[in-house]
């Protein structure tokens, strides 16, 4: 079975059953959210590899990986991007604009996004940013309120299946290849499109 799964994620199979699935996502709003995967013991890298290459670093849970991930209105995942787990959210930000679909309305995201320079490039992009301000902000130049009516909506990344807490057991990074866990994540996501009731 691994020598299949490792197969299909070198020919990128996983990537492209995901995103072959995502034909009519609910762009009314993306919500953008990260969580920390802890590695296994046995996760300390592969032969010939390190870890930077492999997106494990020293957090406070240990030896983890950080996802940041995109989903549509639904919490359904869209993309994601593997990092160190030290990494912080907002380092992320641009890149999680970049793989945005086009013609989203908005963005949520957690108080980890407010940046003001991040806020006007989602507006240039003609888009709503849904972030709330950081406890110690002064104040804030662009868009200084949040839609907090918006903002309850968050929590739909929360559950989606390559950032819930439940799986956490299921993510703790057995594998110490990079890509092998990609896919892991992509076949996820591919698990949780396909079984999505049509959007129509």
């Amino acid at each position: 079975m691994f020598k299949g799964f490792s197969r299909w994620s070198e020919s990128n199979v996983w990537e492209n059953l995901h995103k072959g699935c995502i034909q009519h996502p609910d762009l009314q709003q993306v919500l953008i959210d990260s969580t920390i995967a802890r590695a296994h013991a046995c996760a300390a890298g592969a032969a010939g590899s390190d870890a930077e290459t492999e997106a494990l670093g020293r957090s406070k849970g240990g030896f983890t990986t950080k996802i940041h991930a995109i989903t549509d209105g639904l919490g359904n995942p869209l993309d994601f991007i593997l990092t160190a787990g030290q990494a912080s959210d907002m380092g992320q930000g641009d890149a999680l604009l970049q793989l945005t679909p086009a013609g989203a309305e908005a963005i949520l995201g957690d108080k980890g996004y407010d940046s003001d320079a991040f806020i006007q490039a989602i507006q240039e992009k003609e888009m709503k940013a849904v972030i709330p301000p950081r406890s110690n902000r002064l104040n804030r130049l662009v868009q200084p309120d949040c839609d907090w009516f918006v903002y309850k909506e968050p929590h739909l990344i929360e559950c989606s299946n390559i950032t819930d807490a439940c799986f956490h057991d299921l993510t703790s990074l057995p594998e110490t290849i990079w890509a092998l866990f990609a896919s892991f994540l992509h076949s996820f996501g591919y698990v949780e499109m396909s079984t999505e009731p049509n959007y129509s």
